[in-house]
């Protein structure tokens, strides 16, 4: 799940074309080393950013490995999962993300309409049975 560091670490490095050193993000963001050292090491796990190495300093920079399609995609997904706080606030992303769907499902058939119903059921049950 990005963080506020996180995105603070982003819009630092896509201003710096040429990458910035550990201790330029550092100092730009008032953290210490080590801090920004894990916070980039998670970061490059997670596809965000790569680094090059230059003499024995390391160049951090967004990572390029990804489309920005992906990018945006990542993105999304953290913010979803971050707006999953409380069960609450699941069953609320879970409904606004089925909504558009028993709209549809509205207009088929009344037997796949009679579907959708059972799957719903046995989804139900087995969570009950849990």
């Amino acid at each position: 799940m990005e963080t506020d560091t996180e995105k603070l670490i982003l819009d630092f490095l896509k201003k710096q074309p040429m990458g910035a050193t550990v201790t330029d993000i550092a100092n730009r963001l008032n953290m210490s080393r080590t801090t920004t050292v894990k916070y980039l090491e998670v970061m490059r796990a997670t596809g965000l950013l790569d680094y090059k190495e230059v003499g024995m300093a390391k160049l951090w920079f967004v990572s390029t490995r990804l489309s920005y399609a992906e990018h945006v995609l990542l993105e999304k997904t953290r913010q979803v999962i971050k707006a999953i706080e409380t069960p609450e606030k699941h069953l609320e992303l879970i409904r606004r993300a089925t909504e558009p769907h028993l709209k549809t499902f509205r207009t088929y058939p009344s037997e796949e309409r009679q579907r959708l119903a059972r799957l719903f059921k046995q989804m139900a049950e087995e969570l009950e049975q849990e």
